[in-house]
């Protein structure tokens, strides 16, 4: 008898959560959705027999995004103005007030990855870069590279 009930409450339940809750919990699927990606993999470095000259070799380059959404307010506004600065320098395309008005646009909007320039960088740049404001607070407090 017990499992008998137990079993009908496990169906009412999935019933509730298809048809009464179902559309709130797709909604809530479709903002949290996962893109998936190829990525190519590197080749690495290819060496001689004897193991020490090398033959050839696989640089990585890099497209600079950002998740305007995640630096604190203090952290993003004490370093946007310094952060469109350097950016306008090193790719020079566009100017600072461009690219500040640009990230501070899509922060305001919640958009969540914004590919800052489409140009290529190295990793020598990559890491220079790492030390700019905004970036500089890592991945998860900072929201760049």
């Amino acid at each position: 008898m017990f499992m008998m009930l137990a079993s009908m409450g496990i169906v009412a339940k999935i019933a509730h959560l298809q048809w009464v809750d179902g559309e709130k919990w797709r909604k809530r699927a479709r903002e949290n959705l996962v893109q998936l990606r190829q990525v190519k993999a590197t080749r690495g470095s290819i060496y001689a027999g004897d193991g020490k000259s090398l033959l050839a070799t696989s640089l990585p380059f890099y497209r600079i995004a950002i998740d305007p959404t995640i630096p604190k307010g203090e952290v993003f506004n004490r370093g946007i103005d310094s952060l469109a600065m350097l950016l306008s320098r090193h790719f020079g395309d566009k100017d600072a007030e461009e690219y500040k008005r640009r990230i501070k646009n899509e922060r305001s909007r919640k958009r969540r990855y914004l590919i800052i320039n489409h140009k290529l960088i190295d990793y020598q740049a990559k890491k220079r870069m790492e030390q700019w404001p905004v970036f500089r607070d890592g991945r998860m407090k900072g929201g760049g590279l």
